[in-house]
């Protein structure tokens, strides 16, 4: 999301620093499991899949409880067809052999 914002004509800082990034790692298991969320999405839509995956795995019981519906109010913010092409290109990009 930051770097969307980032990459904005009208952004007021059209320059993001990424602190501590998820990496992509492009395991095969990864890879099968960005699948897997791929075809979720399909199914029942990004929004869902967002809350899904939410609850089972984006937040700890440490987590403030406010948090994850913070973090779905955001995401509801952006543009679904965006969010969903950045996915396919995720999902897209393979791993190197080696």
């Amino acid at each position: 999301m930051a770097l969307e914002l980032a990459a904005r004509p009208d952004a007021a800082h059209p320059l993001a620093i990424l602190i501590d990034p998820a990496p992509l790692i492009r395991s095969p298991s990864v890879q099968r499991s960005l699948a897997r969320t791929q075809q979720m999405i399909r199914e029942v839509g990004r929004r869902r899949t967002q809350q899904i995956l939410g609850d089972k795995v984006f937040f700890r019981r440490t987590d403030p409880p406010e948090l994850p519906d913070d973090v779905q109010r955001i995401a509801a913010r952006t543009d679904e067809e965006a969010a969903i092409r950045t996915w396919d290109a995720i999902v897209a990009i393979r791993p190197k052999s080696h």
